[in-house]
């Protein structure tokens, strides 16, 4: 590919002017997480090189490279008028060039006449053809040294160091074990070799310290977690640690920072500190769903999930892998946590206050809370960081949505459904709202939104059928009504739209209890003239007229 090579004009008109926030992307247009099948269905196909298997690249004015299989798992960019992630290479420069900015480096030849560069830690590889270049991929140097830029042997270097401390004691302890298997999942080691090297390293054979920095700099973190993983520091443990921070030239002092934010500085199993009160920092797309403020995020650690099928978060669901211990930057309110394993199914719902963090084990196919010594440890560990290579980050896609979807549930356990009829009332409307909710607008549009989500999420038939009522005696709202309750209604309407986009196709045909009758409600708010209630009509109207139709 050339920089002549011909891109998709969405492409330019998609992302030209718009601002690229580091380590998240083009917020509104793509990010992190997002489908590469969705991503070209928006700004059409870029090159999928073969030698660079999980690499497309857009040529444009400037080049734009997704990395990732299915999904994108990062975003970079380099070129003319991209935004200056480093000081570096443009498209057609030399390969003096290539070196003067960046120094020699190790050249892998692609195809005849055809070769890469690659720098690890500065997180650039270039690709040039007839020593000149032809697309670079750069990662910002700081998300290169936090995602360990590790070749295989260093990888494996790392491992079996990790192991040799794991074991300083004699044997491996089932907490330290799972912070192995965490790093062996990471390194993709298989479990047959990953046997041989702990064997290895128990005997001490075969442990060396690489030389790259950001192997260094993997090495002393991992080293630290699985000394952290029990909560206390053993004489062993500390011994090897410094030996460790010598090798790799850390100072004891910041060896002992990096120790008193992890685990007691005493040798007995004295009491963590308490968890930081920092607010992690915050992408920018999360905060501008919530209006520019800056929400306060939580965590949920899962302990034992990893030997489930499946587990879910709100609509978010994944096959845990070893390593896995829950989700990362949770906002507050109320969340449903799903476990699968076979045939069987364990539902929860959880009430996040404002930066909590829930600590829950997953035993013998039952949920509880953590013991209070291991929920005090997570607690710290995921505060701190410490834990961000084991919890998965929460969907920020899903932050806005999930919470107009639930904004309106009371803290505690959802009620029942309710099956019996409302009072009497002129309308199915009043009797429910000013009969059974006393006119209270929060507690209807509560009911409303527990009805949907325990019947569509859950499958729960009553609630489904209550949900159902509710939507038909809206549908037929009159005008009267919605003008004694003009903020009711607002907030109605835009309930609903997020509720229907919720909903896939099949929820809209034919015979749809959910469509049927819809249109009254939009006539309904146009017709009473109130310019709050006829805003809201028309973007109802223009909503049913696509999702509806």
């Amino acid at each position: 590919m050339s920089a002549e090579t011909e891109f998709p004009i969405s492409y330019l008109d998609w992302l030209s002017g718009e601002e690229f926030v580091e380590g998240i992307g083009f917020p509104g247009k793509i990010v992190l997480g997002d489908s590469l099948e969705e991503v070209e269905e928006r700004i059409g196909s870029g090159l999928i090189d073969p030698d660079l298997a999980d690499r497309t690249l857009y040529a444009g004015p400037w080049v734009l490279a997704l990395r990732g299989t299915e999904s994108v798992e990062g975003i970079s960019l380099l070129g003319d008028g991209a935004p200056e992630l480093a000081s570096g290479v443009r498209l057609g420069d030399s390969l003096a060039q290539v070196v003067e900015c960046y120094g020699e480096a190790k050249r892998q030849e692609v195809r005849s006449g055809r070769f890469r560069v690659a720098y690890p830690l500065l997180g650039v590889e270039v690709l040039l053809d007839e020593g000149v270049v032809e697309a670079v991929t750069v990662r910002a140097p700081k998300e290169a040294l936090a995602r360990g830029e590790l070749s295989p042997n260093g990888k494996r270097r790392v491992y079996r160091t990790l192991c040799n401390m794991a074991g300083c004691e004699g044997e491996i302890p089932a907490k330290e074990r799972e912070v192995l298997e965490h790093y062996r999942a990471r390194f993709e080691i298989p479990s047959v070799e990953a046997t041989e090297i702990e064997a290895q390293a128990l005997k001490g054979e075969g442990i060396k310290v690489g030389k790259l920095k950001a192997e260094r700099s993997v090495l002393m973190k991992g080293l630290i977690a699985v000394a952290a993983a029990d909560g206390v520091l053993s004489k062993p443990e500390r011994k090897r640690l410094t030996t460790f921070a010598k090798a790799v030239g850390l100072a004891p002092e910041k060896l002992e920072a990096e120790l008193d934010q992890q685990i007691p500085s005493s040798e007995s199993a004295a009491p963590l500190p308490s968890p930081t009160t920092s607010e992690p920092e915050v992408p920018l797309e999360v905060r501008s769903l919530f209006g520019g403020l800056t929400p306060a995020l939580g965590h949920l650690v899962l302990l034992g999930a990893v030997g489930a099928d499946f587990v879910q978060v709100d609509t978010f669901g994944l096959e845990p892998q070893g390593g896995f211990r829950g989700f990362a930057l949770v906002p507050q309110g109320k969340h449903r946590l799903v476990i699968k394993e076979g045939d069987f199914k364990l539902e929860r719902w959880l009430d996040f206050a404002p930066g909590e963090v829930h600590v829950l084990r997953y035993e013998g196919r039952e949920l509880s809370p953590a013991d209070p010594e291991a929920s005090e440890r997570y607690v710290q560990l995921a505060s701190s960081g410490a834990m961000s290579l084991a919890l998965v980050l929460y969907p920020v896609t899903l932050r806005g949505h999930w919470h107009e979807l639930t904004r309106f549930i009371p803290p505690g356990p959802l009620s029942s459904p309710r099956t019996e009829e409302d009072p009497p009332g002129e309308s199915r409307l009043e009797r429910a709202l000013l009969g059974t909710h006393g006119g209270d607008a929060e507690s209807f549009l509560g009911e409303l939104s527990a009805s949907f989500l325990q019947g569509y999420l859950a499958g729960g038939e009553d609630a489904w059928a209550r949900y159902v009522h509710l939507l038909q005696a809206s549908y037929h709202c009159g005008e009267s009504l919605p003008q004694d309750h003009v903020e009711l209604f607002v907030q109605l309407v835009q309930l609903l739209i997020e509720q229907h986009t919720e909903l896939p196709d099949a929820f809209f045909g034919a015979d749809s209890a959910v469509a049927f009758g819809s249109g009254y409600l939009a006539e309904d708010l146009v017709d009473t003239e109130v310019p709050e209630l006829v805003k809201a009509g028309r973007s109802f109207a223009a909503f049913r007229a696509e999702r509806h139709a």
